[in-house]
């Protein structure tokens, strides 16, 4: 969510084992995390307070205003933005987003509510008129590339997805990025089951 891409799997990483504790770090290493956990509180905290995206405080705060806990919380995730960047050289990635304190569990358990993805491979294919294509494409600065949303604690990721996809298509055909509303799909489409998860293809259908 961010020019540079927002790693929500930041918060999610499954390498806990490999993880370096931040007691074991320097004096200067920990100061620069602490300086780095400051920054992300000004910038990111209240939206993360708004969302329900805080751990709960179970410590008292030491004299640079962080527990332990939230030091080793944002230590990991700026370990896991390390491996992200060592593993995809040619993204961007960063630890100031709102779930930066999270842990896989709590960001599962607060985000991933959508039901089981679907299996559409036995679809009737569409009839389309074959058309030679670049091998590559680098949509990143297109105009037609929508601005990130977020869905919240609402499982609909089908009707962002959907909505997502329709805005992109209608400005590529025709220049003009239009604004419609995921909401409305989402309370809309009876096909679909609102925030518990929904169905693109029946999207597409309501939105057409």
């Amino acid at each position: 969510m961010k020019a540079s891409l927002l790693l929500a799997s930041v918060a999610t990483s499954s390498v806990l084992a490999t993880r370096q504790a931040y007691s074991t770090l320097s004096a200067d290493q920990q100061t620069d995390v602490a300086a780095q956990l400051a920054k992300w509180k000004t910038l990111y905290g209240p939206i993360a307070e708004a969302n329900g995206h805080l751990p709960p405080q179970t410590e008292s705060l030491n004299a640079d205003g962080h527990s332990d806990d939230e030091l080793q919380r944002f230590h990991n995730t700026l370990q896991d933005v390390d491996d992200a960047k060592r593993m995809n050289p040619d993204a961007d990635f960063s630890a100031f987003n709102q779930f930066a304190l999270l842990t896989e569990d709590e960001f599962k358990q607060s985000l991933v509510r959508s039901f089981g993805g679907q299996n559409f491979t036995n679809a009737q294919p569409l009839a389309a008129e074959a058309v030679s294509a670049a091998t590559e494409a680098d949509w990143s600065t297109s105009k037609c590339n929508p601005p990130m949303a977020n869905q919240g604690q609402c499982g609909s990721c089908w009707a962002f997805s959907t909505v997502g996809t329709a805005e992109m298509a209608h400005c590529i055909a025709t220049g003009e990025l239009l604004d419609l509303s995921e909401q409305q799909v989402v309370s809309c489409d009876k096909a679909s089951y609102g925030c518990n998860g929904g169905f693109p293809p029946s999207a597409i259908d309501y939105m057409a």
